[in-house]
C-alpha cells in the first residue's frame, strides 16, 4: 500500500510541475504582444467575432484584454481605462488597442511584432482619408504639414486612434503628460500629441504594414484584393503590402456583415 501512496505522491509532483510550466509558457507568449479592447457591451457579436479573429491570429485567449466601461460609453472612460492598464503593465510591454465592434484580424502574432519593431518607434498609428472629428482644431493644422503627407501615396493622412500599437510605458506616460477633459475625443487628443511629437517616437503606418482602416472604400475600389485564391490575407495593391488590422471604421456594419467578409477572406477555394 506504502508504494500506491508514493506513486501518488509523485505523479501528483508531477502534474504540479506540467501546469506551472504551461502557466510559464503561456506567460512569455503574452509578455510578446497584449490586446486591450475597451467596451461597455462585452458581449456585443461583433465583438465576440473580433476576438475570434483575434485567436485565429495565433494568438491565445489569456493575450485578450476586455476592459469594462460604465454603461454610458465615452472616450473620457476609455482614455482613464487606457491610463491605469498601461500603468499596471511592464514599461517594455508591447500592446494593440482596437475597437470594439468595427474590426477583424487576420496573419499572425509573430508577423506584427517584427513589422512594428522594423518602425524603431514607441507608439504606431494607423491612418486615415479623411479628419475626425471634424470640429477638432488638428483638422486645419493638418493642411501643408510634412508629417501628414504620405510619402508613398502623396497625399494627405490622418491619424486614426480606432487601432494603434506601442509601448506599455511610452503609452502610460503621454497619457499622464497630457491631462484632458471630460468631452475629450480620443482621436483629437492623440493627433494633437502627435502633431506637436518632434522626437520621432510617434509614427503613422504609412505603408499600411498593419494597419488598414476604411477598409471598404479600398475594398470596394479595388485597392484591397486577395493576393491568390488560396491566401487568407488581403494585399494593398497601391502599397504592395499585407496588413493585419483591418479596420471597417464609418461604415457601422453589422456582426453579420463583418463576419461575410472575414469568411471571404479567409476562404481558400
Amino acid at each position: 500500500m506504502i508504494w500506491i501512496a508514493v506513486v501518488s505522491i509523485i505523479l501528483f509532483v508531477l502534474l504540479c510541475v506540467i501546469i506551472f510550466l504551461i502557466f510559464k509558457r503561456n506567460k512569455k507568449l503574452k509578455s510578446e504582444l497584449t490586446i486591450v479592447i475597451v467596451t461597455n457591451q462585452p458581449r456585443d457579436k461583433r465583438l465576440q467575432l473580433l476576438k475570434y479573429t483575434i485567436l485565429n491570429s495565433n494568438f491565445y485567449r489569456n493575450d485578450i484584454n476586455i476592459l469594462k466601461t460604465p454603461k454610458k460609453f465615452s472616450w473620457n472612460e476609455r482614455l482613464i481605462a487606457w491610463k491605469k492598464f498601461y500603468k499596471s503593465l511592464p514599461p517594455d510591454q508591447l500592446v494593440m488597442s482596437l475597437d470594439a465592434f468595427d474590426i477583424i484580424l487576420l496573419g499572425n502574432k509573430n508577423e506584427i511584432v517584427k513589422k512594428f519593431k522594423s518602425f524603431k518607434c514607441e507608439l504606431l498609428f494607423g491612418w486615415a482619408n479623411y479628419c475626425w472629428p471634424v470640429k477638432c482644431s488638428i483638422c486645419k493644422k493638418y493642411k501643408g504639414k510634412k508629417k501628414f503627407i504620405n510619402p508613398h501615396l502623396k497625399s494627405r493622412c490622418f491619424l486614426c486612434a480606432g487601432a494603434y500599437m506601442g509601448k506599455a510605458g511610452y503609452l502610460a506616460e503621454i497619457l499622464e503628460k497630457n491631462p484632458w477633459t471630460e468631452n475629450v475625443d480620443d482621436q483629437c487628443y492623440f493627433s494633437t500629441i502627435y502633431e506637436k511629437d518632434s522626437s520621432n517616437k510617434i509614427q503613422l503606418d504609412f505603408k499600411n504594414l498593419i494597419f488598414q482602416n476604411t477598409t471598404p472604400h479600398y475594398w470596394n475600389n479595388g485597392v484591397l484584393i486577395k493576393s491568390t485564391e488560396t491566401s487568407q490575407r488581403l494585399l494593398n495593391t497601391q502599397l504592395k503590402t499585407e496588413p493585419h488590422v483591418f479596420h471597417f471604421d464609418s461604415y457601422h456594419y453589422t456582426a453579420q456583415q463583418l463576419k461575410f467578409c472575414y469568411d471571404l477572406i479567409t476562404r481558400t477555394r
